[in-house]
């Protein structure tokens, strides 16, 4: 029996990370790979060289309709950018935006409450 469910855990993993619809447009070179867990898109910048590759997780029905509209008000996404070279730049900005986050959660951490005991 634990070989049946190791089996169908594995097929159940390797169906939902396998790609079924890959889409290219040839007008704005624009890539866009669908798999049951996540969608993956990768387009040219305007005037540049640099390509933007956007990842997208959740799940994603083969049966919808090709609607661009998210499913939800906010759709998680990472978005990378593919260099030849990596400098020093992105560290130090990729730094500063950290020390921003941290200074914001900071100002918006509720002060702590003391509670009082009751005496006896």
């Amino acid at each position: 029996m634990k070989k049946v469910l190791k089996i169908l855990g594995i097929t159940a993993a390797v169906a939902a990370l396998t790609p079924y619809r890959i889409h290219k447009d040839k007008e704005t070179g624009e890539k866009k790979v669908e798999a049951l867990l996540w969608r993956a898109t990768a387009a040219p910048k305007d005037g540049e060289e640099k390509m933007t590759l956007d990842v997208s997780v959740g799940f994603q029905s083969p049966f919808a309709s090709k609607s661009e509209e998210p499913l939800f008000e906010e759709e998680p996404v990472a978005e990378f950018e593919v260099t030849e070279e990596t400098g020093g730049e992105a560290e130090e900005a990729a730094e500063a935006e950290v020390e921003a986050v941290k200074a914001a959660a900071e100002e918006a951490a509720p002060e702590e409450v003391q509670q009082e005991t009751p005496a006896e």
